[in-house]
């Protein structure tokens, strides 16, 4: 694996020692465990079936654009440039898309292109890129949220000896979803989140080696309080269903004025994110009210 950048001090045992930071990221992944253990869309279909619906192809142009502005545009303006982002896509993917990650990998010298044939195991894979022996980092990343730019430096600073073999933890973040012809924001405390959520190991453990995220122990974990840590995106593609918080302040501004209330996100192409996030349907009457929940609690 190639090193980028200087040397680090990051045991905290007054010794020189590189720390790997990596990033895991799934873009249109297609695996025959999906059927199993996958998101909701895909449970109980076959490998067919499941690469289908992931490698539609305008949905894949969408999400492309969208891992271009969100992901791939925070993850290029860290402070901290010595880390690698394994961008893990599916083998069934078309040429022409290949083609197109290819370039990325060009453009972005952080990116490498993992390749996943249906039967391939994530964890596994992910072992297998994990240096052994060594103290390495990884974090998590979905293809449709960001982290701020001092996410890597602020990994590295945690790992320290007392961190060893525990999640590391950004829990203050920003909720936004798309409502017309804004973007509206939501600042929120979720220690249990998957957008940049890390594990560091000196065993070759991975962030994906532990519990589901959501019901990792928040005593268990090591926090850092950096405000505005990642964003993640909330629309009607996504299999969480997730919305903003109701009871919790929201603002919302047109996608070319964003930045002066997100500072942090400077770079980011939000005109690009507005026009991909598909919005929430409004339910237009009690009943239909009430059957969303239904099907929410029946799922």
């Amino acid at each position: 694996m190639t090193a980028r950048g200087q040397e680090r001090h990051g045991t905290g045992q007054g010794m020189s020692e590189r720390v790997e930071i990596l990033g895991l990221m799934r873009f249109n992944v297609v695996l025959s465990s999906a059927a199993k253990w996958g998101w909701k869309a895909t449970q109980g279909r076959s490998v067919e079936e499941i690469a289908a619906l992931i490698l539609d192809p305008k949905r894949i142009e969408t999400r492309l654009r969208l891992a271009r502005a969100l992901p791939i545009a925070s993850l290029a303006q860290q402070t901290d440039r010595d880390f690698t982002l394994y961008m893990m896509v599916s083998s069934l993917l078309p040429a022409t898309l290949k083609a197109q990650l290819a370039e990325l990998e060009a453009e972005f010298p952080f990116i490498r292109v993992v390749e996943l044939d249906p039967s391939a195991s994530l964890r596994g894979t992910i072992s297998s890129l994990i240096p052994a022996g060594r103290p390495c980092i990884t974090f998590r990343l979905d293809d449709d949220d960001a982290v701020g730019p001092h996410h890597v430096a602020d990994l590295r600073s945690m790992a320290v000896t007392d961190n060893e073999e525990s999640v590391l933890s950004f829990p203050e973040g920003v909720y936004m979803a798309r409502e017309g012809g804004k973007l509206t924001f939501q600042q929120v405390h979720y220690p249990t989140n998957a957008y940049g959520i890390a594990f560091y190991s000196r065993v070759g453990a991975s962030i994906f080696d532990q519990r589901n995220h959501a019901k990792l122990s928040e005593g268990k974990m090591r926090t850092n309080p950096r405000p505005n840590a990642w964003i993640r995106s909330l629309h009607a593609d996504s299999d969480s269903d997730t919305r903003l918080r109701s009871g919790v302040r929201t603002w919302s501004v047109v996608p070319a004025r964003i930045v002066p209330g997100l500072p942090e996100y400077d770079g980011l192409d939000f005109v690009t994110v507005a026009n991909d996030l598909a919005p929430f349907t409004r339910t237009g009457n009690v009943g239909q009210a009430f059957m969303r929940v239904v099907r929410r609690v029946l799922r």
